[in-house]
């Protein structure tokens, strides 16, 4: 996936959780995240299966290069979290 980009667009928001649509290895999949909102800083975060975006190849090489501190045990899934601020424009 070297270079490949991983976009995403806002389907959907309610009070505690936000539903992406994000596309990564030309797969494009829904994926629902907390959301926390403090003051001026909101926090999304969520997991996604790697095979759910097509990444076998990739997860098999994350999966060889970490094998000795994974002991030998490496998950599909991961995790993320995005981070922004706000600024008021009156």
């Amino acid at each position: 996936m070297g270079g490949a980009k991983i976009t995403g667009n806002v389907v959907k928001v309610d009070d505690d959780k936000v539903t992406v649509s994000m596309t990564m290895n030309e797969v494009t999949r829904e994926v629902v995240m907390a959301k926390k909102l403090d003051g001026k800083k909101l926090t999304l975060s969520g997991s996604i299966d790697m095979m759910d975006f097509a990444l076998k190849k990739s997860y098999k090489a994350i999966s060889k290069a970490c094998s000795v501190k994974h002991k030998g045990k490496t998950w599909t899934e991961a995790s993320f979290e995005l981070v922004t601020t706000f600024k008021r424009k009156c």
